[in-house]
């Protein structure tokens, strides 16, 4: 009897332990703090790229214009305060191509004034803000792939951006935080999970020549929209 006893109080205090470890795994904290998804990822070779004259997220999305234009797939997986950026892609080969083919003449978001020159970095953009529990900001971050020409409006509804909350020193200048702040307004390239949105990620659709998409499907990675070579 008192084995008996013995073994069914292992048996529960082990259960009580996997519930435990349960609750924990699912991002819940003791301190309050609501749990965040996991952001899927992209298949592909990614490329690290350092911009000379444009800060990240503008020369990601310039650089991806470039590509498309070209009939390159690629999407924007990185970006950080020291102008570098990534790009997966499963063409790697064809985008050194055009990045090697870049000259001062190749302008950023149709902005002719304005040159895009940039190099293929040995160093990864740093990672992006994840979520902290001090010194708190809100920001918005992308939880899956989402297409060029996705509505802003409609991600922001979805479930492929979310909010967090990171420390207030890692938060960009141009950040995204409403949905009333991307109304009118539309992904201007593919983009990766685990982004911080910035205003830099999103264009006029009337003025950048990107044809919009209502719904907020996930990135394929090969481009979506007309655009010229120049934009």
């Amino acid at each position: 009897m008192a084995d008996g006893a013995r073994r069914r109080t292992r048996t529960g205090t082990a259960t009580a332990l996997l519930v435990v470890a349960a609750f924990g795994w699912a991002g819940c904290s003791s301190s309050g703090t609501s749990a965040t998804s996991t952001p899927d990822t992209v298949a592909g070779t990614t490329l690290s790229f350092r911009s000379t004259s444009q800060q990240s997220s503008t020369a990601a999305v310039a650089l991806w214009k470039q590509l498309r234009a070209a009939g390159t797939g690629a999407t924007i997986t990185g970006f950080d305060q020291n102008r570098r950026f990534s790009l997966t892609t499963s063409d790697p080969a064809a985008v050194r191509q055009v990045v090697a083919g870049l000259s001062s003449t190749t302008t950023a978001g149709c902005a002719r004034s304005t040159a895009l020159t940039i190099e293929e970095s040995a160093t990864p953009p740093d990672p992006q803000p994840g979520p902290a529990t001090d010194r708190l900001t809100s920001v918005s971050r992308t939880t899956a792939p989402i297409s060029a020409g996705t509505d802003g409006a409609a991600a922001f509804g979805g479930s492929s951006i979310e909010q967090i909350q990171i420390s207030a020193d890692q938060r960009p200048a141009t950040v995204v935080v409403s949905r009333n702040e991307v109304q009118g307004k539309v992904l201007a390239a593919d983009v990766g999970p685990g982004l911080i949105v910035v205003q830099e990620l999103l264009v006029d659709p009337a003025l950048d020549q990107i044809q919009a998409q209502p719904g907020s499907g996930s990135g394929s990675g090969s481009g979506s929209g007309s655009g010229s070579d120049d934009c």
